[in-house]
């Protein structure tokens, strides 16, 4: 399945898409994805962080979020998500 395909798979389940401008940079990931399920009127088990980075699996165990890290990206082993995944196949596999 090409990126394409994957694109208009994941339109089907986007709420909204948020956009951190620059002078949010500073704010901590946590919080920003405590905004947004505020925003949004969703709870933590309706939601799932998919990322690379130890911010992003932090960010979702402050807010009781499943986690899921990719092997691409900046993902490595040191990191602490609750699933890793190594294809975006594998993710949606998991996801959908």
């Amino acid at each position: 399945m090409g990126n394409l395909q994957y694109t208009l798979i994941l339109e089907n389940y986007l709420i909204t898409v948020f956009l951190v401008m620059k002078k949010q940079l500073s704010l901590k990931k946590a919080i920003l994805l405590k905004f947004i399920m505020q925003k949004e009127k969703i709870s933590p088990e309706q939601v799932v962080m998919v990322g690379d980075t130890e911010n992003d699996f932090e960010a979702a165990r402050e807010n009781s979020i499943e986690s899921i890290g990719v092997k691409w990206g900046y993902g490595n082993e040191s990191h602490k998500p609750d699933r890793w995944v190594r294809s975006a196949e594998e993710l949606f596999s998991l996801v959908f």
